[in-house]
């Protein structure tokens, strides 16, 4: 992907859709398929929502009995979904038909994070860490390695057949929380709230290498593995060289609701890097020189809390996604565009407006799921060790959304 040019770096991205209707409660992700031709996005209230890219038709909603916490595309037309109950399930399309709805439950605790690589997918649930050799039917997927969680914070060291686990007294344990998932070429890459960075290596699963980090409570890996972009609690966010372990970069702010976990994104190649915020706008600077754009407004000022980026080499066009966060309030996707031909992703300033008749036609799915659901719910329960853990696992307080 070539480097921005100088009119693209003294153009900023333009409003050129928004997408409502779609969702009546705060949009927890937002996720474009590998050829960028659909666009996912995901909420609070148990709906994921299916756009054609090429017109911002909604194509498809599928609903859930609680929130989609995490959206991640297997293939471009397989989309992973983790639940808040701690169930992984998949979406298939065959063109705009649905073949499949399925799933199983996976965690304890709501599945935060996801991240796909060829067959393997990762998922992080509180402090859980598992991956899975997945499959188009989901009930063909089964667990490759679930790692153990870290207990205590370490600094930087290269521990070579550490497994990632210390030995402390109780009292002096931090909480476990994996806040990011992400693979490099020979590493799971996963960042913890108050455990920083660690690597782990794909052939054995051995924990390889720790990164020591203030809390990190978002992050986003370069394309080409290299650099860490790290969301800390407060706002500002750090980029970090992964061979080293220092930091290279400081981009300071200040967000008013430090209880939310602002998104990171690396967009344009790696050369930028997308920030969400709390207070209606969302921010892009750039790595080698530090300099940031004017901030893009989002309608009402509404938080963004997902991002998500696609470049469309053939037209050279840079399109981010950002998803509003309002809870228990209808929330809208605003596409930006910057490069190419700005109105080839939809007329500029379109307004896209779901109706009811939408949904009505999206019953059958529904059905499908929820059926799905139920016979996963009947099928681990005798998994459950008592009533107790699985009560915990539905009200946990922690989650990406809220610290």
């Amino acid at each position: 992907m070539p480097e921005l040019s100088s009119q693209q770096r003294a153009t900023p991205y333009k409003p050129t859709t928004h997408l409502s209707g779609g969702h009546s409660n705060g949009i927890t992700r937002v996720a474009f398929n590998p050829a960028g031709s659909l666009l996912a996005s995901a909420g609070l209230d148990g709906t994921v929502c299916i756009w054609d890219t090429a017109t911002w038709s909604l194509l498809d909603v599928y609903y859930a009995k609680t929130r989609i916490t995490a959206v991640a595309w297997y293939t471009d037309d397989n989309l992973v979904c983790g639940l808040a109950d701690g169930s992984l399930s998949a979406l298939v399309k065959d063109g705009n038909d649905v073949t499949h709805v399925s799933g199983f439950w996976a965690h304890r605790y709501p599945v935060e994070h996801l991240s796909v690589r060829g067959n393997m997918v990762a998922t992080g649930a509180h402090e859980e860490l598992s991956v899975w050799n997945w499959d188009s039917n989901p009930m063909l997927a089964c667990v490759i390695t679930s790692l153990p969680p870290p207990v205590t914070e370490q600094t930087d060291t290269d521990s070579s057949g550490d497994d990632g686990e210390d030995e402390r007294p109780d009292e002096e344990q931090l909480e476990v929380l994996v806040t990011s998932l992400s693979w490099a070429s020979s590493h799971l890459i996963a960042t913890y709230l108050n455990h920083g960075i660690r690597l782990f290596d794909i052939q054995n699963w051995k924990n390889v290498r720790v990164i020591d980090t203030t809390p990190i409570v978002s992050a986003s890996l370069s394309p080409n593995g290299a650099f860490l972009a790290a969301s800390q609690v407060g706002g500002s966010f750090y980029v970090y060289d992964l061979d080293s372990g220092k930091v290279i970069r400081t981009f300071l702010r200040d967000v008013t609701d430090k209880s939310r976990a602002v998104p990171v994104l690396f967009v344009h190649g790696g050369h930028a890097i997308a920030c969400g915020s709390t207070e209606g706008t969302v921010r892009i600077w750039y790595v080698d020189s530090g300099i940031g754009l004017e901030p893009l407004h989002i309608p009402k000022g509404e938080k963004v809390l997902a991002l998500a980026a696609h470049y469309y080499a053939a037209s050279d066009r840079f399109l981010i996604a950002t998803g509003a966060m309002n809870e228990h309030a209808p929330s809208s996707i605003v596409i930006w565009t910057a490069g190419g031909d700005q109105t080839a992703a939809g007329q500029s300033g379109v307004e896209v407006e779901v109706h009811e008749s939408i949904y009505q036609s999206s019953l059958v799915p529904a059905l499908v799921y929820c059926s799905a659901l139920f016979i996963v719910v009947f099928a681990v329960a005798s998994y459950v060790l008592s009533e107790e853990r699985w009560g915990a696992s539905l009200s946990v307080a922690r989650s990406h959304y809220a610290f």
